[in-house]
């Protein structure tokens, strides 16, 4: 598990990523030592910036995929260092940090689709028989868990576990 030493310890981001992209992001790690996927969610961000004082946090990432079914067990553990504005909908270091499946997609290379990005690194794919459900997980500023129920429904969140 990755070093807890300056991390931030009452909140975590849960999020999911489609698996052709975690799937690569390995590999995008290891050339550059962080990689970076998008979001049009920028109030969770905003609120996660305000809770961490410029500090890492962890990241609980779930796999979603191109039919956007999930898995809704944590499969993937990182670490969070910043999100970055993007210009026009594109990574201001343009494809430098993103994963190269997403390459395929217009919009990941000439804009349009993207509020920000953010930025992890420390990536570690967790032991398929460690893997938890996201209803294990409690939100943030709430007391109990979200439940075996639970859907989520982009970044979010958590209180850290």
């Amino acid at each position: 598990m990755l070093d807890q030493v300056n991390f931030v310890r009452h909140i975590a981001l849960l999020a999911p990523i489609p698996k052709e992209h975690i799937d690569l992001a390995p590999v995008k790690f290891h050339k550059v030592n962080k990689v970076a996927f998008g979001s049009r969610n920028s109030d969770v961000f905003f609120k996660l910036d305000q809770e961490r004082d410029g500090k890492p946090v962890d990241v609980y990432i779930y796999e979603s995929d191109e039919s956007g079914q999930y898995d809704f067990r944590v499969s993937w553990h990182a670490r969070f260092l910043q999100s970055v504005a993007a210009i026009d909908g594109a990574h201001p270091d343009k494809m430098v940090y993103r994963p190269d499946s997403t390459a395929k997609s217009p919009e990941d290379i000439e804009g349009e689709d993207w509020l920000l990005f953010w930025e992890l690194d420390s990536l570690e794919e967790i032991a398929e028989e460690d893997r938890v459900h996201v209803g294990a997980f409690t939100p943030f500023g709430k007391n109990e868990p979200y439940g075996n129920s639970f859907v989520p429904g982009g970044p979010m969140l958590i209180q850290h576990p």
